[in-house]
């Protein structure tokens, strides 16, 4: 299975990033020595506070942006600073992933919704924004798609280390967009 790998430095269409009705707060969660991991996220996101922390990622922007329903969480994008896992990305640069939006409220804009948002608070000159994903999840590459991002290349796991999951992705530029 191919990853690929999108980049922008805008997002198309409007700067209105309204909620649909469905929906009635919008929460931009940063880490903090009280908050380890945003909502929905198992505990091993714990590793990106602590890189945030100490200085492994390469700026400071490590955030979530949270939709909800009352109290209930509907949901989420985190942006990740770069750091060495993904050496194609520039220092100033964020990738949007873990994307997700709870099955009962999917197909209402949402997530383009939340991306427009991250977009919105998280935009400066010079930043590149990065979207990853598998060539299956043709729903995460048509969101990307929808909000702007273009395909740059594919991506391919190199693991130096020989431990489960300590893996960078290389860029390979020259490729066509897999149908």
């Amino acid at each position: 299975m191919s990853i690929l790998i999108y980049k922008t430095r805008t997002i198309d269409g409007s700067t209105n990033s309204s909620l649909p009705s469905c929906c009635d707060n919008t929460i931009i969660w940063r880490p903090s020595i009280f908050s380890f991991t945003p909502p929905l996220l198992n505990k091993k996101y714990i590793f990106w506070w602590f890189s945030h922390y100490i200085g492994i990622f390469r700026n400071k922007d490590y955030a979530a942006v949270i939709v909800k329903k009352e109290n209930e969480t509907v949901g989420i994008i985190v942006l990740t600073p770069a750091y060495s896992r993904w050496k194609f990305m520039g220092k100033d640069d964020l990738q949007i992933t873990n994307v997700h939006v709870n099955q009962e409220y999917r197909g209402r804009g949402i997530a383009y919704n939340m991306m427009k948002i991250a977009f919105e608070k998280f935009s400066r000159k010079g930043r590149a924004f990065w979207y990853i994903t598998n060539e299956d999840n043709n729903a995460s590459i048509r969101l990307c798609e929808k909000a702007g991002f273009q395909f740059v290349g594919e991506g391919k796991k190199i693991n130096r280390t020989g431990i489960k999951g300590f893996h960078e992705i290389e860029l390979i530029i020259d490729t066509i967009k897999p149908k």
